[in-house]
């Protein structure tokens, strides 16, 4: 993925998942990321907000509820996995960008993405993120913003099908 981000407009920092998550939470905007319940507490206590994607297989649909509830005080928007793509993604987070008052003095936006799988989500927003910097209005109304994505992942094997995927796509999209 590193290798196809820098072909993007939009920046990018790409790890397997390690135990200090802190730093990463801290350097982030924005989160994309499953309802559990420890990473709804965690992004909470960082003060991160979530777009929330529930794991439709998740017993007894907590995962559903997590989300729901957050949604229902305003705290975390929330895509269902059947509707995430990346314009849904910047749609419906694009508030966060224009209104979050720490961004009217910041150059960048960081994007984190919990669990990148197959790196589907991060390349069509990263795609998105070009297209609309090359071809409409910037999303914060600041033409000067740059946009970083954080994805991060457990899993070597899906880390290099991710790799392979965003190649792929963003050669294909010169």
């Amino acid at each position: 993925l590193k290798v196809a981000y820098k072909k993007s407009k939009t920046g990018f920092y790409i790890t397997r998942f390690d135990l200090n998550l802190g730093r990463l939470y801290r350097a982030s905007d924005v989160a994309l990321s499953r309802a559990g319940a420890s990473t709804i507490f965690e992004l909470s206590y960082f003060g991160i907000p979530p777009c929330l994607v529930p794991y439709p297989f998740a017993s007894d649909r907590h995962q559903e509820y997590n989300a729901e509830y957050l949604l229902s005080k305003g705290a975390a928007v929330m895509i269902p996995e059947s509707q995430l793509v990346a314009d849904n993604f910047i749609k419906k987070t694009r508030n966060i960008f224009v209104n979050k008052e720490n961004m009217l003095e910041k150059k960048y936006v960081n994007i984190l993405e919990i669990g990148v799988g197959s790196g589907a989500i991060s390349i069509s927003i990263a795609l998105e993120i070009d297209d609309i910097l090359t071809n409409h209005k910037p999303l914060s109304g600041k033409s000067d913003l740059s946009w970083h994505l954080l994805a991060i992942d457990n899993n070597c094997s899906a880390l290099k099908i991710a790799e392979k995927n965003a190649e792929d796509t963003l050669d294909s999209n010169k």
